[in-house]
């Protein structure tokens, strides 16, 4: 029976005044497709519930159910 690869989660946080190419780049570096499978699953949260404002422009952030 094969076991199944670990997986890990990358919880990227959105705070206020973030600059969004900031939030992209653990997102490519651990989003990427692996050869042989890639072990990683990346969210991006913000830090708070309510608005962000990544570098002046507003974003709405709602809690996942």
């Amino acid at each position: 029976m094969p076991t199944s690869a670990a997986r890990y989660l990358i919880a990227v946080i959105a705070f206020d005044r973030v600059i969004p190419f900031h939030l992209s780049v653990p997102c490519l570096v651990f989003g990427e497709v692996i050869a042989n499978g890639n072990p990683f699953d990346v969210v991006v949260c913000a830090g708070a519930l309510g608005v962000c404002r990544p570098h002046g422009r507003a974003v709405s952030a709602g809690a996942l159910r």
